[in-house]
């Protein structure tokens, strides 16, 4: 280069300010840095909007759960009594198919053809014959199939009061 070229060069360098040379890794590091503060800024966001969120709708969101819940109990109550006991069982049959469905990964009837080898079949007969067994049998209460069941196979499932609520658990000894 010509010494009038590198004054050139040298004027534009002045004129266009530092230039600075980093490596591959101060570069990656320098991205890691800035990708870290903006998620702890997102955070930090998401956390004030949550909270703001929390308090204003918390006691409409109660109140609303409420409604459905006296709602569903109201509709549980209503009819004679086999008719409630009907209504729970197919509540209790209806429940245990959808976890097993969508939990565990059983397949569904719909778009599945209808045979007696699939488990979610098998699995309804057996309920409704054990349902059938219980029924016909004047001897054995509530009580005592769940003690029963308890001492056969170690499984009880137990309701609980807390200062709020009452809740089911699932109790293995």
């Amino acid at each position: 280069m010509t010494r009038a070229e590198l004054r050139r060069q040298k004027r534009e360098q002045s004129k266009a300010g530092i230039t600075r040379v980093f490596t591959e890794a101060q570069l990656a590091e320098h991205d890691r840095q800035v990708v870290a503060a903006y998620k702890q800024n997102a955070d930090r966001h998401m956390r004030k909007v949550w909270d703001e969120y929390d308090h204003r709708q918390r006691d409409e969101f109660d109140k609303h759960i409420n409604e459905l819940w006296h709602q569903r109990w109201e509709e549980l109550n209503t009819g004679t009594p086999e008719e409630q006991i009907d209504t729970m069982l197919s509540y209790l049959l209806a429940i245990s198919a959808r976890v097993l469905i969508e939990r565990f990964g059983w397949l569904p009837l719909n778009g599945h053809r209808f045979t007696k080898r699939n488990k979610i079949v098998r699995f309804c007969n057996a309920v409704i014959e054990e349902l059938d067994r219980i029924a016909h049998n004047k001897n054995i209460g509530a009580h005592e199939y769940a003690a029963e069941t308890y001492r056969l196979y170690g499984v009880r499932f137990m309701m609980e009061e807390t200062d709020d609520e009452t809740q089911t658990t699932f109790t293995k000894e």
